[in-house]
């Protein structure tokens, strides 16, 4: 175990150290992880559920990853999951993959003194720290900025595609109101289509006696659709079903789960799989049965789990996920996310900044070099717009309508 120490300017306030512990060692035992977080509102993306099947799962257990656990006294501040990445530039980074909304970790008390505590930790053993996606308007975001600018370290920051999020407000009508008109006629006239179809049932799950055989229908419908062709769907690979699978187990046990159905005359035809925490419900997984496309059963299940969402008083803001042009017909609030990279003091730190990010500014700044910089950039954004466009309109040919 290693340890780094920092005392605060006020004496009055205990010793904050930061210690860490291998990953196997530390989800052995996480009651002291699931206190912090009860303590505090959280993200589930903090939480030890979430973290867990996500080394396990994908990560495979054999990642070099370590626990880094801030505390002040006998209280514990911080929980930080990073794992020792790179041989020419040696970077702390946290788990991160397309599954992965965003990074957060759960923090309690002054996130600066937090922030700071595990800079100087981390110091001793890499060259710099990246996040590659975290909330802009987050404590960490913030504090480790403060921390990092106060040390005299070389710091980057680069804006990030941001979620899409839909303030629920107090009430279904405020909330029906802040929708798009057109969305919420065109979604009421399919729930009325469906109905005349037979018996539409909506079921909210947050605990289940048989809840792989719910998963399993689930992924099953999402096999179906285009998903399932592209090899993207969740059970295309044995890695992604085990975590979805194990992921869905741990957050009933906490609470967080929420997996919204949408049953017609009995037959599931549409899902969402979500979590809840902080009073925000994220989305992870979606789909629906396509042959029932023209009904929009996705759009369906959503107005209802909104309401039902509004109505329990079960959460404040619904989070698409990262933006994009369907999720922009329900909401055009975004909530900024960045990459963060931050750059040690010692020689070698400050060498891969002046190597990396110095020697990139230079070159942007010459007006020689900078100029053929802007016209290859220009041409290479040009080349992924095409193949974006692309893939979007062969996305578009073989999705129904949602």
């Amino acid at each position: 175990m290693t340890v780094a120490t920092l005392t605060p300017h006020l004496a009055a306030r205990p010793t904050t150290r930061c210690t860490s512990r291998s990953a196997a060692a530390a989800f052995a035992d996480v009651a002291d992880w699931d206190r912090l977080c009860q303590s505090t509102p959280h993200t589930p993306f903090g939480a030890s559920y979430w973290y867990v099947p996500l080394w396990r799962a994908l990560e495979g257990a054999t990642a070099a990853l370590r626990v880094h656990e801030v505390s002040a006294g006998d209280e514990a501040m911080a929980v930080a999951p990073l794992r020792l990445c790179g041989r020419l530039i040696r970077t702390w980074r946290p788990l991160y993959n397309p599954h992965v909304p965003f990074v957060d970790f759960p923090l309690r008390g002054d996130a600066e003194i937090a922030a700071a505590a595990l800079l100087d930790h981390l110091s001793g053993t890499a060259d710099r720290v990246e996040i590659p996606k975290i909330s802009a308007d987050g404590s960490w975001a913030v504090a480790l900025q403060r921390a990092a600018q106060r040390r005299g370290m070389p710091l980057v920051v680069e804006p990030q595609l941001g979620d899409a999020v839909l303030p629920l407000g107090e009430d279904w009508a405020g909330c029906g109101e802040a929708l798009p008109k057109s969305l919420a006629q065109l979604n009421g006239r399919r729930e009325r289509q469906l109905r005349n179809l037979g018996t539409l049932e909506f079921e909210v799950v947050t605990q289940h006696a048989d809840l792989d055989r719910l998963l399993d229908a689930c992924f099953q419908i999402e096999a179906a659709s285009w998903k399932g062709a592209n090899q993207s769907a969740i059970s295309s690979r044995p890695q992604t079903l085990a975590f979805y699978q194990s992921l869905a187990h741990a957050a009933a046990a906490h609470g967080a789960l929420r997996i919204y159905l949408l049953r017609l005359n009995g037959t599931l035809i549409a899902f969402e799989y979500c979590l809840a925490g902080g009073g925000v419900v994220y989305l992870l997984k979606l789909s629906f049965d396509p042959q029932y496309g023209k009904y929009s059963p996705g759009n369906v299940l959503r107005m209802l789990l909104l309401r039902h969402a509004v109505e329990t008083r079960d959460a404040h803001t619904y989070n698409f996920g990262i933006e994009s042009e369907w999720k922009s017909r329900w909401t055009q609030r975004v909530e900024p996310m960045l990459r963060l990279a931050i750059y040690f003091r010692h020689a070698r730190g400050r060498a891969a900044y002046a190597c990396g990010v110095g020697l990139r500014r230079m070159l942007r700044e010459n007006p020689l070099t900078g100029g053929l910089l802007r016209a290859l950039r220009s041409a290479r954004d040009r080349r992924r717009a095409q193949r974006k466009a692309a893939a979007r309109a062969k996305t578009c040919a073989a999705e129904p309508r949602r």
